[in-house]
């Protein structure tokens, strides 16, 4: 095999990256500490990560809510508009739509449809034609 290796044109390059690569492996640096992670460094991961963006499945728990107490009880439909136009971009996006499937959001999205606000229901028609 190295025979055949040896015979193609780019070997000699692509055996000097290889040596090249190899020799920039040990930085001299020591290995990382091995074991469980300790509760100090645990509470800063999930602090770290809980702030580089919002939990989707709440954020599309609040919206739900907020297009629920226009249906049901009436409350403010601007809101309801708000939260309708925000579940556009989700229902776009295939992970966020199960997820909206999930809580039930088709029905309660036909059912604004029927409301008697028509910001409600032209946004609710929007949302069902995405």
């Amino acid at each position: 095999m190295a025979a055949n290796a040896g015979a193609h044109p780019d070997y000699p390059m692509w055996s000097a990256l290889l040596r090249w690569s190899l020799r920039q492996g040990d930085d001299g640096t020591a290995p990382s500490p091995q074991g469980p992670m300790s509760d100090e460094k645990r509470r800063f991961l999930e602090a770290a990560l809980k702030s580089m963006g919002e939990d989707d499945a709440d954020r599309q728990r609040k919206l739900f809510e907020a297009v629920e107490a226009h249906v049901a009880r009436g409350e403010d439909p601007d809101a309801c508009v708000d939260a309708l136009e925000q579940l556009e971009d989700d229902a776009l996006d295939l992970d966020a739509a199960r997820n909206l499937l999930k809580l039930g959001a088709l029905g309660l999205v036909v059912r604004a449809v029927a409301s008697g606000d028509g910001a409600v229901s032209a946004a609710a028609c929007g949302r069902v034609a995405a």
